[in-house]
């Protein structure tokens, strides 16, 4: 997984890279880019948290071919019944 931190923080930005290590291994991340300003992509998902956008894109973490339950002959009912 590869997340984009964005921060219009210069020294902030610098502590970042220099635990960028740190941040991958604790967040089984593959790579971190670490950018002044960005676009967030529609694909992604974002957080702010102390003045550090955290991006994440979220088309390497969920299956988008997908398809529910329901679309089969038989589905879970949540009454734990089965159809």
């Amino acid at each position: 997984m590869h997340v984009t931190l964005i921060c219009p923080d210069a020294g902030k930005r610098e502590l970042l890279r220099s635990f960028s290590g740190s941040i991958c291994a604790m967040t089984r991340a593959e790579s971190i880019d670490i950018a002044d300003s960005g676009a967030v992509p529609d694909d992604a998902a974002h957080a702010l948290v102390s003045g550090v956008e955290v991006v994440v894109p979220l088309k390497e973490l969920i299956d988008v071919e997908w398809r529910p339950s329901w679309t089969t002959s038989a589905h879970l009912w949540p009454n734990g019944t089965w159809n």
